[in-house]
C-alpha cells in the first residue's frame, strides 16, 4: 500500500510504464529525471517550506520557491534532508554575511582577474537557460596571487553565484516564459589543462569553489558541456562514470576537439562565442546577456524588492505583536507578576 501510495506521487518507479500522452514537456523532463510531475513537486516544496517555517524565518527575498526546489532537489525530495541542507545554509549565509555580498563586497581586480581566471555567463541557449564558460587551462595562480588572493577569490566566486540566483537565472526565466531556464549550462574548455592544473593551488581554489557550490548552491546546473578534453582525461572519465547514477551522467558530455556541432546543438550561433564556431565577439567578460535588458532587469529587481518589502513588514509585525504580549518588566501581558507567589 506504502508503495502504491509513493508511486501515485511518482516517488519510485510504478510498476508499469507512465503514459506522458499530453504531458508538458516540463513534466515530462521532471518525471524523467526525479519521477514526480511538477505539480506533485511543487506540492513538495510547500511541504518543505511549511517544514521549515515551524523552526526558521525564510527570507522570500532568496528562498523562494525555485531555490527551494533545488535543495529539495538536491536530496532527492527527502523533505528531512533536505531541510538540514537549507538551515545549513541559513546559518552559513548569516556567519559569512552572504545576503549583501553582492552590495559589500568590491571585487577591483575583477579585470585582472578574468584575465588569468576566464569565467562567467556567456547569452543563452535555446532554451533560453544562462550559458557559463569557464576555461581553467588558463589559470596561473602564481600570476594570480600578485594583485589578488585565495580568500578574495572564492568571495568572487560566492559573488558571483548570488548574481546568477538573484539576477540572471530569474533574468533568463522571466525572458524565455521557462522555469527551466532557472538552471545553466556549463561549457569547461579543458585546452590548455595539464598536470599542474589537477594539482597544487588550482587544485585548492578549484576544490573550495566545489564545496560551496555543492553545499550551499545546488543543482544550479542542467547541463555540463566538457570540450576539448584530452584523451587521458577521455579515458579516465569512461572508466569513473559507470560509479555515478544515470542522471548525473546524462547531465556531464566529455568531448574532444570536435566540439562544434554539439555545442550549436545546445545553443544558437548568435548566442556563441566566435571561437567556439558562433558569432558572438564579446568577451566573456561583458557577460552578455537578456539579465543586461533594462527592462528584463527592472521587472527582476522590482519583484525582488516587492518579496524583500513583504518580508520585512511582516517580520516587524511579528515582532511587534510579540512585544505587546510582554509586560515591561519581562512578563507576558495581562498576568499578575506575584501570581506564582506563595
Amino acid at each position: 500500500a506504502l508503495t502504491k501510495g509513493m508511486a501515485s506521487l511518482g516517488l519510485v518507479d510504478e510498476p508499469e510504464a507512465v503514459d506522458m500522452t499530453g504531458w508538458s514537456v516540463e513534466d515530462t523532463e521532471c518525471y524523467h529525471d526525479w519521477k514526480v510531475t511538477i505539480a506533485q513537486e511543487d506540492a513538495l516544496v510547500d511541504q518543505l517550506r511549511a517544514e521549515l517555517e515551524l523552526e526558521v524565518t525564510l527570507d522570500p527575498a532568496f528562498w523562494d520557491h525555485e531555490q527551494l526546489r533545488r535543495f529539495l532537489r538536491a536530496r532527492k525530495h527527502n523533505i528531512l534532508k533536505a531541510k538540514i541542507m537549507v538551515e545549513k545554509t541559513i546559518a552559513w549565509r548569516k556567519d559569512n554575511g552572504i545576503d549583501t555580498i553582492l552590495e559589500d563586497f568590491d571585487f577591483h581586480e575583477r579585470e585582472q582577474f578574468h584575465e588569468i581566471y576566464p569565467e562567467g555567463f556567456f547569452c543563452t541557449d535555446k532554451f533560453g537557460r544562462p550559458v557559463y564558460v569557464q576555461r581553467p587551462g588558463d589559470i596561473d595562480c602564481d600570476k594570480l596571487w600578485k594583485f589578488t588572493d585565495l580568500e578574495r577569490s572564492v568571495k568572487h566566486h560566492i559573488q558571483q553565484q548570488e548574481r546568477f540566483v538573484k539576477i540572471i537565472a530569474p533574468s533568463a526565466a522571466l525572458k524565455a516564459g521557462d522555469r527551466r531556464a532557472f538552471q545553466s549550462i556549463v561549457i569547461i574548455d579543458m585546452d590548455g589543462v595539464g598536470v599542474s592544473t589537477v594539482t597544487g593551488e588550482v587544485r585548492t581554489i578549484m576544490g573550495r569553489i566545489m564545496q560551496i557550490d555543492q553545499d550551499y548552491y545546488p543543482e544550479l546546473m542542467h547541463k555540463a558541456l566538457i570540450i576539448n578534453a584530452p584523451t587521458s582525461f577521455r579515458i579516465i572519465w569512461g572508466l569513473v562514470k559507470h560509479l555515478l547514477d544515470a542522471r548525473t551522467q546524462d547531465k556531464i558530455e566529455v568531448i574532444g576537439s570536435g566540439y562544434e556541432e554539439e555545442l550549436l546543438r545546445w545553443i544558437d550561433a548568435d548566442n556563441l562565442m566566435v571561437q567556439y564556431g558562433g558569432n558572438r565577439r564579446e568577451r566573456l567578460i561583458d557577460a552578455p546577456g537578456v539579465w543586461n535588458e533594462p527592462e528584463v532587469r527592472r521587472a527582476v529587481l522590482e519583484k525582488y524588492a516587492e518579496r524583500k518589502a513583504t518580508f520585512e513588514r511582516f517580520y516587524s509585525c511579528s515582532i511587534e505583536a510579540s512585544l505587546d504580549s510582554v509586560g515591561t518588566d519581562g512578563f507576558v501581558a495581562g498576568t499578575d507578576a506575584d501570581e506564582s507567589s506563595p
